[in-house]
């Protein structure tokens, strides 16, 4: 079933991936950045929204992060986005290249 069905089992990983990211970098930094003296990023909903902006490789100008640890996640959660995004347009051009139908 897993080889029959490799681009949905793909996206499938893939989404999974970036939600438990998504939500484990949001964690990491309200945890890091909450504490930090000069941190900006104060509510979980400011660490979702700051997040998910990273991930999409396009970080809020009002939310940044301030501590070394905070920075780390920053990296981390760009290196997703940009991994997930190879990931979707590998996914999408296997659509068109495939003559299994």
């Amino acid at each position: 079933v897993l080889l029959r069905h490799k681009r949905q089992n793909a996206l499938l990983a893939t989404t999974l991936a970036v939600l438990v990211v998504l939500f484990a970098g949001s964690a990491a930094a309200l945890h890091f950045e909450s504490v930090a003296s000069e941190g900006n990023i104060t509510t979980a909903h400011d660490a979702l929204w700051w997040s998910f902006c990273t991930i999409a490789t396009a970080e809020p100008g009002d939310l940044s992060p301030v501590s070394t640890e905070g920075r780390l996640v920053s990296a981390l959660l760009v290196m997703t986005g940009v991994g997930t995004f190879a990931t979707l347009a590998g996914l999408l051009a296997s659509v068109f290249v495939d003559d299994d139908k």
